[in-house]
This record gives structure tokens, sequence and C-alpha cells, in this order.
């Protein structure tokens, strides 16, 4: 794109719910994060809740941040 002005803002720089329970059940579970573990952690998550942590794992994943 030639002579083309683009402005990015985030969205909120606030930490997503969803990253908080998954903080909170990673330290319960010393680092160890497991969809299984996930739901008893928080057995009332929704689906788009679990879909939402499997993408960003694998973004880790594929940027070399975790380990499967």
């Amino acid at each position: 794109m030639r002579n083309t002005i683009v402005e990015l803002r985030l969205s909120s720089t606030e930490r997503r719910e969803i990253n908080r329970t998954i903080s909170k059940m990673a330290v319960a579970n010393h680092g160890i994060d497991r969809d299984e573990l996930l739901r008893e952690f928080d057995p009332n998550a929704s689906g788009e809740f679990f879909a939402s942590h499997a993408r960003g794992l694998e973004a880790l994943r594929q940027d070399g941040m975790v380990a499967s």
C-alpha cells in the first residue's frame, strides 16, 4: 500500500477474564496446562472459552513459547 496511513490501537489494555482464569489455573497446577485441568478448574466454562484458549496455546506453540 503506497501513500496510506494506518492507525492501530488495542481494543483494551486490561487482561481478559480468560487470561486471568488460565493464569490462576496454571499457578494451581505448577505451570501445567491441559484441557482436563482447565475443565476441573472451571467446570462452567463455555465451549468458546476452551476454543479461545486452544487458539492462544497454538499461537504460543508456533512461536516456540510453550512446549507440547
